[in-house]
């Protein structure tokens, strides 16, 4: 089977390059036409902010291209908003497949935007992409979204708006990322690809100053805070999330890493296995860190600079089975 991932410069292509892996298909990355136009499946994810990635569609041509598919066709996340006639956010003119708008959901004091948690999806039964299913939790990081409308074949209610957590038109979907012990996509295989094909969630709690944090377009400038990243990994793990990634953005910034004791404390107070990454450029001082802080648990750490790809930390890694390393 031929797939196609379209790079557009959004976001999560690493992700869905994994999920598919673990299907056993390999799929292509380009934004070449010709490739895109015969491809058997073509997948549109996507991270980021509507206008920008329309301009960059539109500056490759990609748009027209995109709108001239015929074969299966699946968006994610930013592909999904895209994939509609407009986005509130800053105003984008989108692809019209969906006609249907993107707008934000309305302010009230004590209610937060974005959502970010997890909410439950209720599929249409006469779906056959959702053969089996009525209802399954997702995890959401969004405060945009598209309304119920015909094309909608999962829904989901969050501050008394029902939206649209799946749509589909034809070969066209968008579908949510589910998670947990009964993924749906566990019960599918790679000639089904068309169907029901998900990722497994792996949550990520970026550290600044000991505190989680998210920053917007990358800007340390522009931040928010979220509160202590040891109780958010907790909740992560109460809800059935068995693997972390954690990035220290200080360590990232400077020369080594900053946030170890962080680490040090979700290594000791949960079960959920670790990959870390931000300032470790030092095996010596990545292997004394860690003996200092005692972090036993089940750990991986991305290494970057000197260090190389992949440093190995035996005290830490020796209950991690080598199949789980990224």
């Amino acid at each position: 089977m031929n797939v196609v991932i379209i790079k557009y410069n959004a976001g999560n292509i690493r992700s869905v390059l994994c999920a598919l892996s673990r299907l056993g298909v390999t799929a292509t990355v380009t934004d070449d036409p010709a490739l895109i136009r015969s491809a058997d499946r073509v997948i549109f994810p996507g991270v980021g902010e509507a206008s920008t990635a329309m301009a960059y569609l539109k500056e490759k041509g990609l748009d027209e291209v995109i709108l001239s598919l015929t074969q299966p066709f699946l968006g994610i996340c930013l592909g999904m908003q895209l994939m509609c006639a407009h986005s509130e956010e800053h105003d984008a003119d989108c692809l019209g497949i969906f006609g249907i708008p993107v707008v934000k959901f309305p302010e009230h004091e004590g209610v937060k935007i974005p959502q970010v948690g997890w909410n439950t999806v209720t599929f249409r039964r006469d779906c056959p992409l959702f053969a089996g299913l009525e209802q399954d939790w997702c995890y959401f990081v969004h405060s945009y979204y598209a309304p119920k409308c015909a094309y909608s074949v999962a829904l989901t209610e969050y501050d008394g708006v029902v939206f649209s957590s799946a749509l589909r038109k034809g070969q066209l979907l968008w579908l949510p990322v589910p998670s947990g012990e009964e993924l749906p996509g566990r019960r599918c295989d790679s000639e089904k690809l068309s169907g029901r094909c998900v990722m497994d969630l792996i949550p990520a709690i970026d550290l600044i100053g000991g505190r989680c944090v998210r920053l917007s377009q990358g800007d340390y400038q522009r931040k928010t805070e979220y509160g202590d990243p040891v109780e958010i990994a907790k909740t992560y793990e109460g809800a059935g999330i068995r693997r972390l990634h954690l990035v220290d953005l200080d360590g990232a910034k400077g020369n080594g890493i900053v946030n170890l004791a962080v680490l040090s404390r979700i290594a000791k107070e949960t079960r959920l296995v670790i990959d870390f990454g931000g300032g470790v450029k030092d095996e010596e001082q990545l292997q004394a860190g860690v003996r200092r802080r005692g972090c036993d648990g089940h750990l991986w750490f991305h290494c970057g600079g000197a260090a190389g790809s992949g440093v190995r930390v035996e005290r830490t890694l020796r209950f991690c089975p080598p199949d789980h390393r990224l």
